[in-house]
């Protein structure tokens, strides 16, 4: 699809979804907290199985199958971030490894200027390149992680051709904007919740109580926002379905 898509509809769709699936269905709510707190392993599970086109929202049942998918999930998105890591650790390995060269026995070695600007060049330029890996990453993940969810095959996730190739279908403009669009309404919740807690710090005068009141605030909205985006982000996936969701609708 080369069209722009509807995004009003889809965050319409997807807030309904959230709201029957989540916020109206209290049990369910709290077994999705329950799950945030173990590691955030089942909550992972559970969007894997809304990746899979599950309607409405799933159940939250059969645990051992919801830590199993939560795991794969997360061990895939630990994958995507080791170019990251291996990019913010660059500049302590160059200033480590020009420190190696000892200096003679009685000398005091004067600060090298050059060696110094090198290290502060090398980690500008690790930041630089460490921000477009992330966006890079970014927008490939949540089509890597839907195709996981859909294939049920682990490697499918690290199918580039595939995942660009299902972008193509979406629409490279559709596609981005749809992310640009996620990530303001996610963020803006996420801000408020920053404010009260900063607000409450003052307030209370304790930086502990405020952290704790950020966590559990947090805790609570997770599955919310968490539903809100799988299901926003299985839509978009949708419009250039490659791989047909599950035809069976989930209770």
């Amino acid at each position: 699809m080369n069209q722009l898509a509807d995004y009003d509809m889809m965050v319409h769709d997807a807030f309904a979804y959230a709201k029957e699936g989540v916020y109206e269905r209290t049990d369910r709510w709290i077994r999705l907290i329950l799950g945030t707190i173990l590691l955030g392993i089942p909550l992972s599970g559970y969007i894997i199985r809304i990746y899979r086109g599950a309607t409405p929202a799933p159940a939250v049942e059969d645990w051992g199958a919801l830590f199993i998918d939560g795991l794969k999930l997360m061990v895939i998105g630990l994958i995507y971030a080791i170019p990251v890591i291996i990019i913010a650790l660059a500049p302590y390995f160059f200033r480590h490894a020009t420190a190696l060269a000892p200096a003679p026995v009685g000398t005091v070695q004067p600060f090298d200027m050059g060696a110094a600007g090198q290290t502060v060049g090398l980690v500008f330029l690790s930041i630089l390149i460490m921000v477009i890996v992330d966006i890079i990453i970014a927008i490939l993940l949540p089509i890597a992680s839907i195709r996981f969810a859909r294939t049920r095959d682990f490697f499918e996730a690290f199918n580039f051709r595939a995942i660009i190739g299902h972008i193509g279908k979406i629409g490279w403009l559709t596609y981005i904007l749809a992310l640009i669009v996620l990530l303001l309404i996610i963020g803006l919740p996420l801000f408020i919740v920053e404010m009260i807690v900063i607000f409450m710090g003052f307030f209370v005068g304790h930086i502990f109580i405020a952290l704790g009141l950020f966590l559990l605030l947090i805790l609570i909205i997770a599955p919310l926002l968490s539903t809100f985006q799988a299901r926003f982000m299985t839509r978009v996936y949708d419009l250039g379905t490659e791989v047909p969701a599950d035809p069976v609708k989930v209770p």
